[in-house]
Protein backbone atom coordinates (compact mmCIF):
# COMPACT_ATOMS: atom_id res chain seq x y z
CA UNK A 1 0.00 0.00 0.00
CA UNK A 2 1.00 3.50 -1.11
CA UNK A 3 0.85 6.36 0.91
CA UNK A 4 -0.69 9.25 -0.63
CA UNK A 5 -0.86 12.63 0.93
CA UNK A 6 -3.98 14.63 1.56
CA UNK A 7 -4.37 18.10 -1.06
CA UNK A 8 -5.60 21.08 0.14
CA UNK A 9 -8.67 22.10 -0.94
CA UNK A 10 -9.41 24.74 -3.49
CA UNK A 11 -10.73 28.08 -1.55
CA UNK A 12 -11.10 30.10 -5.12
CA UNK A 13 -8.87 32.75 -4.07
CA UNK A 14 -4.91 33.22 -4.23
CA UNK A 15 -5.32 35.23 -0.58
CA UNK A 16 -5.58 32.91 1.79
CA UNK A 17 -5.36 29.45 0.07
CA UNK A 18 -3.87 26.85 1.30
CA UNK A 19 -0.35 24.80 0.32
CA UNK A 20 0.56 21.95 1.68
CA UNK A 21 4.31 21.12 1.26
CA UNK A 22 7.17 18.97 2.52
CA UNK A 23 10.57 20.63 2.41
CA UNK A 24 14.31 19.71 3.07
CA UNK A 25 16.82 22.15 4.12
CA UNK A 26 20.10 21.81 2.71
CA UNK A 27 23.36 22.67 3.58
CA UNK A 28 24.23 24.65 -0.13
CA UNK A 29 24.17 28.60 -0.89
CA UNK A 30 20.74 29.81 -2.50
CA UNK A 31 23.01 31.15 -5.46
CA UNK A 32 23.75 27.50 -6.18
CA UNK A 33 20.23 27.86 -8.39
CA UNK A 34 19.98 31.28 -9.22
CA UNK A 35 18.66 33.24 -5.61
CA UNK A 36 21.00 35.79 -4.65
CA UNK A 37 23.90 34.31 -2.11
CA UNK A 38 23.45 34.17 2.17
CA UNK A 39 19.45 35.07 2.13
CA UNK A 40 18.42 31.88 3.91
CA UNK A 41 18.11 28.23 3.68
CA UNK A 42 17.86 27.25 0.37
CA UNK A 43 15.60 24.03 0.66
CA UNK A 44 14.03 21.35 -1.65
CA UNK A 45 10.02 21.57 -1.35
CA UNK A 46 7.74 19.40 -2.75
CA UNK A 47 4.43 21.29 -2.58
CA UNK A 48 0.14 21.00 -3.92
CA UNK A 49 -1.44 24.31 -4.09
CA UNK A 50 -4.73 23.96 -5.69
CA UNK A 51 -5.64 28.25 -6.10
CA UNK A 52 -2.85 28.67 -8.32
CA UNK A 53 -0.37 27.39 -10.67
CA UNK A 54 3.26 28.63 -9.99
CA UNK A 55 5.20 26.13 -12.51
CA UNK A 56 3.64 27.48 -16.12
CA UNK A 57 6.63 25.84 -18.11
CA UNK A 58 5.69 22.80 -16.79
CA UNK A 59 2.90 20.05 -17.17
CA UNK A 60 3.28 17.97 -13.99
CA UNK A 61 -0.06 16.71 -14.53
CA UNK A 62 0.37 15.65 -18.07
CA UNK A 63 -3.01 16.93 -19.46
CA UNK A 64 -1.85 19.26 -22.25
CA UNK A 65 -2.51 22.47 -20.39
CA UNK A 66 -0.11 24.17 -18.67
CA UNK A 67 -1.93 26.53 -16.21
CA UNK A 68 -3.75 23.98 -14.36
CA UNK A 69 -1.11 22.31 -12.49
CA UNK A 70 -0.81 23.52 -9.14
CA UNK A 71 -2.76 21.01 -6.74
CA UNK A 72 -0.73 18.37 -8.82
CA UNK A 73 2.87 17.48 -6.66
CA UNK A 74 5.48 19.21 -8.05
CA UNK A 75 9.07 20.42 -6.98
CA UNK A 76 10.53 23.49 -5.88
CA UNK A 77 13.66 25.51 -5.02
CA UNK A 78 12.79 27.77 -1.76
CA UNK A 79 15.02 29.90 0.49
CA UNK A 80 14.03 29.85 4.45
CA UNK A 81 14.36 32.39 6.68
CA UNK A 82 13.01 33.53 10.24
CA UNK A 83 9.43 34.58 9.12
CA UNK A 84 7.11 36.39 11.71
CA UNK A 85 4.12 34.27 11.06
CA UNK A 86 6.42 31.34 12.32
CA UNK A 87 6.68 31.32 16.04
CA UNK A 88 9.87 30.50 18.08
CA UNK A 89 12.35 31.32 15.44
CA UNK A 90 10.41 28.92 12.89
CA UNK A 91 11.44 29.57 9.05
CA UNK A 92 9.46 30.50 6.45
CA UNK A 93 9.63 30.98 2.59
CA UNK A 94 11.37 34.70 2.03
CA UNK A 95 9.04 37.19 0.34
CA UNK A 96 9.94 39.81 -1.75
CA UNK A 97 8.36 43.28 -0.51
CA UNK A 98 6.70 45.65 -2.89
CA UNK A 99 9.66 47.51 -4.60
CA UNK A 100 12.43 44.94 -4.30
CA UNK A 101 14.30 43.25 -6.87
CA UNK A 102 16.51 40.61 -5.80
CA UNK A 103 18.41 38.25 -7.74
CA UNK A 104 15.99 34.95 -9.09
CA UNK A 105 16.32 32.29 -10.93
CA UNK A 106 15.15 32.46 -14.49
CA UNK A 107 11.93 30.47 -13.41
CA UNK A 108 11.81 32.64 -9.92
CA UNK A 109 8.81 32.86 -8.73
CA UNK A 110 8.41 34.94 -5.34
CA UNK A 111 11.53 33.55 -4.00
CA UNK A 112 10.62 30.09 -5.21
CA UNK A 113 12.22 28.20 -8.06
CA UNK A 114 10.95 24.97 -9.83
CA UNK A 115 14.13 22.88 -10.45
CA UNK A 116 15.08 22.51 -13.46
CA UNK A 117 14.16 18.55 -13.06
CA UNK A 118 11.15 16.72 -12.46
CA UNK A 119 11.37 14.31 -9.30
CA UNK A 120 10.90 11.17 -10.70
CA UNK A 121 7.34 9.54 -10.29
CA UNK A 122 6.25 6.43 -10.61
CA UNK A 123 1.67 7.00 -11.00
CA UNK A 124 1.32 8.66 -7.83
CA UNK A 125 4.32 8.88 -5.74
CA UNK A 126 6.90 11.12 -5.90
CA UNK A 127 10.59 9.53 -5.34
CA UNK A 128 13.12 12.59 -3.51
Amino acid sequence: MTWQPDLADATGSLAGSEVYSYVWPTDLSPAAVGFEADTGVLSLAVTAHPDFDDTPLFDENRDGRLNNDGNTWHSHWVVLAPHPQCPDGGLGVVDISEGENPQLPAQGVSLVRRPSYTCPRTRRTSLV
